[in-house]
């Protein structure tokens, strides 16, 4: 579409507002912000693709320095008997050179907020929480840093190691997604309804604690009615009491020891001791875990998973709000400025010319432009009202959208054939069944000798060129057939592409090397080289049959949702890493330099399962990378009452609530909240996956979408994925035409004719 220089010039301020008025709607921000010339220039600037990486970037260099401050984790080795012999550098880093980039960074996250508040101005700075509440952290950081230098790096000066600052970090990665904090704002208000379902599981703990405790704690009033000799029966006895009083000898044993039982970690060990005594008292374990485990842990789901959609669906339908207000005032700026037609038709009407002009100004993806064009040109009259102008604009709104293309023919009967063979299904699934054979025979052969991994000699390395041959020819096919541009739009054909690849060169490299498998002779030995290569072509052939993915339609789709899923979860991840950041910065506060059984003679160390017996010594808190670590295996849930026991032993048994903090919010609250993610997302892909379940009505937009039709090329335009936004679009209620109005109002610095 050509420019007219002539209406660009006269309308160029009412155009620049437009423009970043349908930005503001396509990336869901609010209109309120100043919109004269200047500052709008500055808000493009801001809000650029170059600006925004270089944000992530201080973001993520700014939560990395963790891994490099005292105490660092520049070592192999996590284990703290081994850290010394196995650092990657000889010193840590000079003093001031991670608080330096720290500073650098603050600074510019401060020179960021500046810029914020200039965009929106003072009087609008009390009603934005978020940029308060980052402006207060970027200047406690600073301050907390200031003090952090006037104590020279000293490492035995408190003042110097508590470094508050650092748990204020994630605070910068939470306030720069959008869609982190509308997940931190959905699980505040799930939380109420959370905490309830937590209630009814501590009542729940509490009742069979106290009753384990008042049954199981001694056993002098209980008679065993057995055959046994008196010496054997007093010796039986001991023993179950003695094991016994080891699980339930105080309530908050009990408690301890209950929890970590719900959790599976050490069952059926609690129970054993007791179910040897009498068999009756397995029923006690049963009630308490199906009660807890099957029960309660599954209407935790259930809540979770209902109040966090409701609470997402409300912050969508603000989304939504948002932006409908930025293209509404879009319009109005725009029929403000050319008031002669409204004055001729008698309402608010945009030139068609005009909007053209806006669209060429608006950062909107390239793919959108020809359904957006597509939408508009059609439409008769050369001035559009408020519903024709949004309804141009409702196309690009609704998520990812792709034009299916046809693939060319060509006019040479050699490539046809082989375009007709490569497209066909049975070629797929042939060269699927290829691979899986090449796999097979690996399996066959290893099973056979493990050995010929390591011998130049072996029919696996004959096995393995010859399908090294045909991967390469294969791929050579498809290129001819499908021709290098559709060839390398597919991920199929680029992932098993680079895989073939990458075999045929290490099989080269082996040829070249060994002269393998063609070099015969008596003197022939194992090369230490060689057996890496080949157990690196190995895996390289086992990842090769993965293709099967996309070639069978029901695996396609679940992989597809799969993949929709982890593309639209960054808001948990980010959720996550916030989590595992704080309290890996609470554990090395808590437990740093805590050193667990050294003494190789200790009774710890002689007992089976314990911290010392199971040399579990890399999981400590003494640096960042081994914490974070530690958490993992902590919410893996399995033996994590080995780290309850030995910390508990080693600074008290306070200690025992920072791990059971970390399995609230980890498993109880994130890992349901997954969960209820992973089902929600499942569920809607699977509905709009399935159309003749769904009718396509107003309320189903997706659905309307893949029934539009590109004017230009006559092919249809389909829905392919969808984002967090889109994802419920088909529950959200049309915002009222009033609020918007008021919306716009209470902006300003609009008016309305």
């Amino acid at each position: 579409m050509e420019s007219d220089p002539v209406l660009s010039d006269k309308y160029s301020n009412a155009i620049l507002q437009s423009s970043v008025f349908i930005e503001d709607a396509l990336n869901y921000r609010t209109i309120h912000h100043k919109i004269n010339k200047r500052a709008l220039q500055v808000y493009r600037v801001y809000h650029s693709g170059l600006v925004k990486w270089l944000a992530g970037l201080c973001i993520v260099t700014i939560m990395v320095l963790a891994f490099f401050e005292y105490p660092s984790s520049l070592s192999v080795s996590a284990d703290y008997r081994y850290r010394n012999h196995t650092r990657l550098l000889a010193e840590s880093p000079p003093c001031g050179a991670t608080e330096s980039i720290e500073g650098a960074c603050l600074l510019l996250f401060m020179a960021e907020s500046a810029v914020q508040v200039y965009l929106i101005g003072w009087k609008r700075l009390p009603k934005k929480p978020w940029l308060v509440l980052y402006i207060a952290t970027v200047l406690f950081s600073l301050v907390d840093l200031a003090v952090s230098l006037a104590f020279l790096c000293d490492a035995d000066s408190y003042g110097f190691t508590l470094r508050l600052r650092r748990f204020c970090r994630p605070l910068f990665l939470l306030i720069s997604s959008s869609i982190m904090k509308k997940f931190a704002k959905s699980i505040k208000d799930t939380l109420p309804q959370m905490c309830a379902v937590l209630f009814l599981l501590f009542l729940h703990l509490f009742t069979f604690s106290m009753i384990g405790t008042v049954l199981f704690s001694s056993h002098s009033n209980i008679t065993n009615a057995s055959s046994m000799d008196p010496e054997s029966q007093t010796a039986y006895d001991d023993f179950v009491a003695a094991e016994s009083n080891t699980y339930f000898h105080t309530l908050w044993s009990s408690l301890i020891n209950l929890l970590v039982t719900m959790t599976t970690a050490n069952h059926p060990d609690i129970m054993m001791p007791l179910y040897q005594y009498n068999r009756f008292f397995a029923l006690f374990f049963m009630v308490f875990l199906v009660i807890g485990n099957f029960i309660i842990f599954n209407l935790l789901t259930a809540v979770i998973y209902n109040q966090f959609k409701n609470q997402w669906v409300t912050s969508m339908q603000n989304s939504l709000f948002r932006q409908i207000v930025a293209i509404r005032a879009a319009f109005v700026v725009l029929a403000n400025s050319s008031r002669q037609s409204m004055a001729v038709v008698g309402q608010q009407v945009v030139s068609k010319d005009l909007l053209r002009h806006v669209i060429q100004n608006t950062n909107i993806p390239s793919s959108k432009l020809p359904l957006l064009y597509s939408k508009l040109e059609p439409l008769p009259s050369s001035l559009l009202s408020w519903k024709e102008f949004r309804g141009v604009f409702d196309v690009v709104m609704q998520g990812p959208l792709v034009k299916k293309r046809e693939r060319p023919r060509s006019q040479r009967r050699v490539v046809r054939c082989l375009q007709t063979i490569v497209q066909h299904k049975l070629f797929a699934y042939f060269t699927t069944l290829v691979a899986f054979c090449n796999v097979l025979l690996i399996v066959v052969e290893i099973s056979i000798d493990p050995s010929q991994l390591d011998n130049a000699m072996s029919r696996l390395v004959y096995y393995n060129l010859i399908f090294a041959c045909w991967y390469v020819t294969e791929h050579l096919i498809r290129l001819v057939g499908y021709g290098p541009k559709e060839y390398f739009r597919s991920w199929t054909n680029l992932y098993s592409g680079a895989l073939s690849t990458a075999i045929f060169v290490l099989e080269l490299l082996v040829l070249l090397l060994y002269s393998t498998p063609f070099r015969s002779g008596p003197d022939l030995v194992t090369f230490h080289t060689f057996s890496i290569m080949v157990r690196v072509l190995t895996v390289l052939i086992v990842l090769r049959p993965l293709t099967i993915v996309s070639y069978v339609p029901a695996l396609s789709q679940i992989s597809t949702m799969l993949l929709d899923l982890l593309s639209n979860l960054r808001g948990f991840v980010g959720i996550l890493i916030i989590a595992y950041y704080l309290f890996a910065l609470l554990g090395m506060e808590l437990f740093l330099n805590t050193e667990l059984g050294l003494q190789a003679g200790t009774d710890a160390a002689l007992r089976c399962g314990t911290y010392e017996n199971l040399t579990y010594f890399a999981n400590n808190f003494h640096d960042f990378a081994a914490s974070v670590v530690t958490l993992w295996d902590l919410m893996v849930v399995n033996n994590w009452m080995v780290f309850l026991e030995a910390f508990s032993r080693a600074r008290g048994p306070w200690t025992q609530l920072y791990f059971v903090a970390w399995w609230i919010v980890s498993v109880v609250i994130c890992l349901h909240l997954f969960v209820s993610i992973l089902l929600d997302t499942f569920l809607k892909k699977w509905q709009d996956s399935h159309p003749h379940h769904t009718q396509p009505t107003r309320r189903n937009p997706q659905l309307l979408h893949a029934l539009l039709e590109d004017s230009s090329s006559g092919s249809m335009v389909h829905v392919q994925g969808f984002d967090v936004h889109t994802l419920h679009r088909d529950q959200l209620a049309e915002p009222q035409d009033g609020d918007i109005i008021c919306e716009i109002i209470n902006h300003g610095d609009l008016y309305l004719a």
